[in-house]
């Protein structure tokens, strides 16, 4: 009579085995990767989305855009984040703010009650699923979300020369660490409002919003910091309306184009640590490749890093009577 026995792997062919596992692994980790940082940037392009319906959907009630940033009677206002709340699903916010003078700084009694509001507030689609940036800005008892998007108030002198700025912050010298340059030419200027009518380049030539949504790092890739404007200050921040340029011109929520997006320029002009004063921080995002960014027709577009610096000066300004190829 024949017997049989059970026969169980040898350690050999477990090690096999578990090699083809790890192999296998291996393979699907980047896949997997790519498959999430495809939805966080899907989540990203559906939020830049939302705000372009919002901006466009203010402007049909008011015929302008907002301010970009915005001061009032020479005191501190808020910016066009606040302003398309009503358009974006957050009335009840909106409902609830205090306007007046100082109502977007917490130098008055009206700008604390309304920081006091925005305390722990959070906007589902002011923030980039891919940033490794800091969610919450903690000043003092306050914890002040932070946005990963920016409007665009205009852009530097094309490297082309093909366009030079009619408006700039001249009452400091225009390449100033961190302050930087300031410019007017696009949608989303600081204490004025600009229509469609305005943007002669046309609405899906011009960006209005962008991304900066990531750090920005030096020159050597050795250092690296959050350089976002207006980072001290928290979202709801605009600008003083006075006759000092330095002031006035403040970027609390808005950038002038003057740099590639992505670009290695820590502590450079207009990219410095001192305070929110920085107006040229670049586009900066956590999507390999590029950033993202909402033009005035409401598209969103990819913005790769590797643009020609004057087309991109181009898609920021909104009357250079300049051709951009499609991106």
């Amino acid at each position: 009579m024949k017997t049989f026995q059970n026969r169980g792997f040898t350690l050999v062919e477990l090690l096999v085995v578990i090699a083809i596992i790890g192999v296998l692994i291996a393979l699907l980790l980047p896949a997997v990767q790519q498959a999430r940082e495809a939805a966080r940037r899907m989540q990203c392009s559906n939020n830049l989305k939302q705000m372009g319906l919002a901006l466009q959907n203010y402007h049909d009630t008011n015929k302008v855009f907002p301010h970009g940033d915005e001061g009032l009677s020479g005191s501190w206002g808020s910016n066009w984040r606040l302003r398309i709340m009503p358009f974006s699903e957050q009335s009840a916010l909106y409902d609830k703010w205090q306007f007046g003078n100082g109502h977007g700084w917490n130098s008055t009694s009206i700008g604390q009650a309304n920081r006091a509001l925005i305390d722990g507030f959070t906007v589902n689609w002011g923030e980039c699923p891919s940033s490794p940036l800091e969610r919450f800005l903690v000043n003092g008892s306050d914890n002040l979300f932070q946005f990963s998007y920016f409007g665009i108030s205009g852009a530097e002198n094309s490297p082309d020369g093909k366009f030079v700025s009619s408006t700039r912050n001249v009452a400091a010298p225009a390449d100033n660490n961190p302050g930087g340059v300031y410019t007017a030419d696009g949608m989303l200027p600081v204490n004025e409002t600009i229509g469609m009518r305005d943007c002669t380049d046309g609405t899906s030539n011009t960006f209005i919003v962008g991304e900066i949504a990531n750090l920005t790092f030096d020159a050597a890739r050795t250092s690296k910091g959050d350089r976002r404007p207006g980072y001290y200050w928290g979202w709801q921040m605009g600008a003083p309306d006075t006759k000092n340029q330095e002031d006035t011109f403040v970027s609390a929520s808005t950038v002038t184009i003057r740099y590639s997006p992505n670009a290695d320029v820590l502590d450079q002009d207009g990219v410095g640590s001192g305070g929110g004063w920085r107006r040229n921080t670049p586009l900066t995002s956590a999507h390999p490749g590029g950033a993202l960014a909402v033009f005035v027709d409401g598209s969103v577009h990819f913005v790769p890093d590797t643009i020609d610096l004057s087309v991109l000066t181009f898609l920021g300004v909104r009357n250079d009577g300049q051709v951009t190829p499609n991106l």
